[in-house]
């Protein structure tokens, strides 16, 4: 339940149960700690890079739905709090980043899964309501973005699912498309390199 971003070519992880925060140079393949988050351990929050800095924020801690949302600069080693999602508190929600904006959805919240869908602008440090998911709210599901799109799959809401979505945000449009060619699962991991997810 920990975050993880990349920046140009280093990559970012920490949180989790604890506040500690690592950064990995693939070059040395070597490990190097950095200003741990700023706050407490913080579980299933939700994370992603725009440009030359990261971003986290929702999840869990101790109990406690979250809505804040961070700023990473590692350049600073710096961690700045920002506008607090405008949406409901959740945690096991997904994000992804498109060109200069970034994306935040779905989820659970204090009483029930959750299908909303946001958008985050740095510039304005302002939130704005998308369309909600195309599919069934859930939580513990993977995203990831491919160019100017992003995709949303698998996770759970009672049961486990496969079936994967694609988000175009100059329509603000979700289209269903070919569900996972192996079986139904939650909390998985994805990535994109290329054109490929």
């Amino acid at each position: 339940d920990a975050l993880a971003f990349s920046i140009g070519n280093k990559g970012y992880s920490g949180t989790g149960y604890d506040s500690d925060f690592w950064e990995y140079d693939p070059s040395p393949d070597n490990w190097n700690q950095k200003a741990s988050f700023a706050q407490r351990g913080r579980e299933g929050g939700v994370s992603f890079s725009i440009g030359t800095k990261g971003y986290f924020g929702t999840g869990l801690n101790s109990s406690n739905f979250k809505k804040d949302f961070w700023e990473y600069d590692p350049i600073n080693d710096l961690w700045s709090q920002k506008a607090d999602l405008y949406g409901p508190a959740r945690y096991c929600a997904v994000g992804f980043s498109i060109g200069t904006k970034g994306y935040i959805g779905t989820g659970y919240g204090v009483e029930d899964y959750l299908s909303d869908f946001w958008e985050y602008d740095p510039a304005s440090n302002s939130w704005i309501q998308k369309a909600d998911f195309g599919g069934a709210a859930r939580h513990r599901a993977v995203a990831f973005s491919i160019g100017n799109k992003g995709y949303l799959g698998t996770g759970y809401n009672g049961t486990s699912m496969k079936d994967f979505w694609e988000y175009d945000p100059d329509t603000d449009k979700w289209e269903k498309k070919e569900p996972l060619g192996g079986d139904s699962r939650y909390l998985a991991a994805g990535f994109s390199i290329g054109g490929n997810g």
